[in-house]
């Protein structure tokens, strides 16, 4: 699979929150970040494509609004 760098600019307390919690889950090892900022994307891109559609993501919520909606329209 081909990469690609990407600058982006974020919230700085964002930023200290997912690499202490990136190198928690994968470790201090070289791609961390870029594992963790990969999967980041695609759970972003999978809810937005899917919670509006998918009433059995909202219904293993138990709510009829979906909480990662929610999350992301903060």
């Amino acid at each position: 699979m081909a990469k690609k760098r990407v600058l982006i600019f974020i919230d700085k307390d964002l930023d200290h929150e997912f690499r202490k919690l990136a190198y928690e889950i994968f470790g201090y090892s070289h791609g961390t970040l870029s594992k963790a900022f990969e999967e980041a994307m695609r759970l972003w891109i999978y809810v937005r494509k899917h919670c509006k559609t998918d009433s059995s993501i909202c219904a293993y919520f138990k709510t009829d609004e979906c909480p990662l909606m929610r999350l992301l329209n903060k």
